[in-house]
């Protein structure tokens, strides 16, 4: 609920700061005087279009903010968490316009988008005048006041529920699917592929190796001379070997070596390369056997060297990475096809889901036919204490255009009208009189108030065009929804005001500049204001006496 308003500079209004409690509360005052201004400001407070022009004149910016109470109201107390916007259980909106500068928003201090204000506004504040009839004609909130009434609010959610489960389903089935004909092309082609290189019987590191051999086999002859010629030199040179020459130095070195230490490293150095020159030797001869001229062997690997080539071009990738492109292909074939698996589970489960859904939408249509059946027939009782005899309210329930599921189940909302004895339903929005209007939202909300989410109820001069008896209705019906919701009431009507728990009374003074103020009530000060809206300019005994009688028996 709204417990304070504070406005700055907005139209004629240059400050004013105002606090509200539960119940009925009527703002009054002359023609003019500002009050409607009010509601203005917690329009725009609530996410409605806004510019300079409403800003006061000779003034560059205008600042509104207003604090609310969440205590009662868990749907918003949820939004502001789920914005990370939470405050406990209080919530302050603010909104500043400038004439360079546009708009600029905050959720508890928060900078936030008009957009933001209005999603949450909409959970909190309902605003209903003549001109103005922001949710009712709506087919949403049509919706939601149905399915509060027939109390189908839980089976709709879980219908939501299933059609998102459908939604995430059917995006991941297109996404495997891919157009069936290309799938199945593109298998085609990988096992095409896959079988080529399996065909290969390809080896890791087989290029290198094959490469290797090709540099030995082409280059036999000068490998077989040179290795020999080395072996020669080495080890058969006149007889003698150079490791032979090497020792016979070796022994004389190291006689030497007694008389002089020193020699010692060099000694050992010389030990060591005749070790080394012998294994040397050793190798030379054994690699020597391995080498010999071989033709048919050249041209194998030539050709197999080649067949690699060709493949790692056809599949573009380097040669050593033709065994790893196998796996790849494997693994693609592997996917698509376990894909296929994954369809059929799929589809299992979209036919499942969207059984229930079917069934669950069919059980909701028939709650919501026979709910709005209800809400009709109360709706047309309440116009007929609302002056509207004849009149007739009819909740449509019909089946959605849409050929397959939505959110909230397979139902179109139209709430219809027809406002006198022989007129023809219409829609609720396309009733002609703001008066009418304003009468049948009111019986809207007297019978759905039990049953709706929203906080706080603003009517703008919904006592247009009746008075007397109905006016005094009107006024009962309004302290009636009190009971249930707080309720802001800007009338002319002094049947109406009576009825309210608590009154405030707008005023204009001044002329340049004009200033409002407001000034709560007090029981007398109620009298004097009833009197007035009773009397006009002159008050008289009796007139004072007529509104002391109204408040009383308001009051009961």
């Amino acid at each position: 609920m709204i417990t304070s308003l504070h406005i700055h500079n907005l139209a004629i209004i240059d400050r004013l700061d105002i606090e509200f409690d539960d119940g009925m509360t009527a703002l009054t005052g002359e023609t003019g005087a500002g009050k409607s201004i009010m509601v203005d400001a917690l329009g725009l407070l609530l996410g409605d279009r806004g510019d300079s022009s409403v800003i006061r004149h000779g003034r560059e910016s205008a600042d509104l903010s207003v604090h609310l109470s969440l205590r009662r109201h868990p749907s918003a107390a949820q939004w502001l968490e789920q914005q990370q916007l939470s405050s406990d259980e209080e919530c302050l909106l603010r909104r500043t316009l400038h004439r360079e500068r546009g708009s600029r928003c905050w959720i508890n201090g928060h900078p936030a988008t008009v957009q933001m204000l209005k999603e949450f506004g909409e959970l909190l504040v309902d605003i209903h005048s003549q001109h103005e009839h922001q949710s009712l004609t709506k087919s949403s909130t049509q919706r939601l006041i149905v399915d509060s009434f027939s109390s189908t609010l839980d089976e709709v959610a879980s219908l939501s529920q299933l059609y998102s489960e459908l939604g995430d389903l059917q995006q991941r089935k297109r996404a495997l699917e891919g157009g069936d004909e290309g799938r199945e092309s593109r298998v085609q082609l990988l096992e095409f592929q896959l079988e080529e290189l399996d065909q290969a019987a390809l080896v890791e590191d087989e290029v290198t190796q094959l490469e290797d051999e090709l540099q030995c086999l082409s280059h036999a002859d000068q490998l077989i001379s040179g290795i020999g010629a080395a072996c020669y030199q080495l080890d058969e040179i006149d007889q003698s070997s150079i490791s032979d020459r090497l020792s016979e130095q070796l022994t004389t070195l190291e006689t030497l070596a007694e008389y002089d230490p020193g020699l010692k490293p060099g000694v050992d150095l010389l030990n060591e390369s005749i070790i080394t020159i012998g294994e040397s030797v050793t190798h030379l001869k054994q690699r020597l056997e391995t080498i010999e001229h071989n033709p048919q062997r050249l041209a194998e690997v030539n050709q197999r060297l080649e067949l690699l080539h060709d493949l790692a071009r056809k599949h573009r990738v380097e040669p050593e990475r033709l065994p790893a492109r196998r796996d790849e292909l494997s693994q693609e074939i592997s996917m698509i096809k376990g894909s296929e698996a994954e369809l059929d589970e799929i589809e299992a489960k979209i036919n499942t889901i969207h059984a229930d859904y079917t069934k669950q939408a069919k059980v909701v249509s028939k709650k919501r036919t026979k709910g709005a059946e209800a809400l009709s027939s109360l709706i047309s009782d309440q116009m007929q204490a609302l002056g509207m005899e004849g009149g007739k309210f009819t909740a449509q329930v019909t089946p959605h255009s849409s050929s397959g599921p939505t959110p909230h189940g397979n139902d179109h909302f139209e709430f219809m009208v027809s406002a006198n004895r022989g007129q023809p339903h219409q829609p609720i929005s396309r009733v002609a009189s703001g008066g009418e209007l304003s009468r049948i939202s009111l019986a809207i909300q007297v019978v759905t108030a039990a049953y709706t989410q929203v906080a706080t109820l603003i009517f703008d001069e919904v006592d247009v065009g009746i008075g007397g008896r109905i006016a005094e209705i009107v006024g009962t019906r309004l302290r009636e929804l009190g009971s249930l919701r707080q309720v802001l009431c800007v009338t002319h009507l002094p049947q109406v005001a009576a009825q309210a728990n608590s009154q405030f009374q707008v005023t204009k003074t001044g002329s340049d500049p004009v200033e409002v103020s407001i000034l709560p009530l007090d029981k007398r000060s109620r009298v004097n204001e009833i009197a007035r809206m009773l009397g006009g300019v002159k008050i008289t005994k009796q007139t004072v006496e007529h509104a002391r009688d109204m408040l009383k028996r308001a009051t009961g």
